[in-house]
């Protein structure tokens, strides 16, 4: 399934998008601009490179939409914490707003990347794996799996928080309950679509925007009963080390049981630095030999 759409009538041929793809997937023939899905790791840069808006995002929200719609189906929001950044001081009123649109309850990814954290101390108290990666960012996970299938073993057994976040709900709502992430990330599209066992569809915060434009729902007027959600510290998760923050946040000794831990943003700087991990020449491991890698395709953290 292509996740990219090129509007052939919009593109001018000015070459942005291939000058900007870091993993090389788009091809030019013809005069005809293709995104190579075999290659591609979704990170997004060619859509928010583009000058003439010639590529988007392929994510019909019909089905999210008819599950608020229905009475009989229980629809929960998975809210991604990036919101907080994206929404400032309206995010109560966001929360509020998509319990308007029809969801049944609202949450925190946070709350399954709290488990997933756990899963991390676990990992590294057990201390079997000599370098771990996280994996909370699938636009890195396929860029491994993709491009440096020696470190896959290096990669942490976990899912993402919004996987554990599904499951969680799911196993407490029921397994017929809907799961629906709202974030800013598009290979979070894929993710889901590759495990709807955990979660069930996708909106990003661009999209939220216009359906409740659609609705007449504004987060300019005060709504009727702002809701907060309750502080969960692993809301952390999206900007620069807050993986490594929550790691340490529940070391309740204070171990790090010999690790080194250390955090590396933006897709160039994953694959240069996992080039040199995969060269093999342990000059990345830490001084006891182990190292805990935080890993996000997002320069600043998954805040934009």
């Amino acid at each position: 399934m292509a996740y990219i759409s090129v509007k052939k009538a919009n593109c001018k041929n000015c070459y942005k998008c291939l000058k900007f793809c870091d993993v090389k997937s788009i091809s030019y023939i013809d005069d005809r601009v293709e995104v190579i899905e075999d290659q591609c790791v979704l990170c997004g840069h060619c859509i928010n490179v583009c000058p003439q808006k010639a590529k988007t995002v392929v994510n019909d929200p019909s089905r999210v939409l008819s599950w608020l719609s229905d009475p009989k189906v229980r629809t929960v929001a998975s809210l991604a914490p990036s919101y907080a950044g994206v929404y400032g001081d309206k995010r109560d009123r966001l929360v509020a707003a998509l319990y308007k649109m029809g969801f049944d309850r609202v949450e925190e990814t946070a709350v399954g990347a709290r488990e997933v954290t756990a899963q991390y101390r676990m990992l590294m108290k057990q201390g079997d794996m000599p370098c771990i990666l996280t994996t909370c960012c699938p636009t890195v996970n396929m860029l491994i799996t993709k491009y440096y299938p020696k470190l896959i073993p290096a990669m942490a057994p976990v899912v993402s928080p919004v996987l554990a976040h599904g499951r969680m709900i799911k196993a407490r709502d029921g397994a017929d309950t809907r799961v629906v992430f709202v974030g800013p990330c598009l290979s979070k599209i894929k993710e889901i679509d590759d495990h709807p066992e955990s979660a069930d569809g996708v909106i990003s915060f661009r999209m939220l925007d216009k359906l409740l434009e659609q609705r007449g729902i504004s987060l300019e007027d005060p709504a009727e009963s702002e809701k907060e959600l309750p502080p969960v510290f692993s809301r952390v998760y999206p900007i620069p080390e807050g993986i490594l923050r929550d790691v340490r946040h529940q070391a309740v000794d204070g171990d790090d049981y010999g690790y080194q831990m250390m955090s590396v943003c933006g897709l160039q700087n994953v694959m240069s630095f996992l080039q040199e991990l995969s060269a093999g020449d342990g000059s990345s491991l830490g001084k006891e030999g182990k190292l805990f890698v935080e890993l996000n395709s997002c320069e600043g953290g998954c805040v934009n």
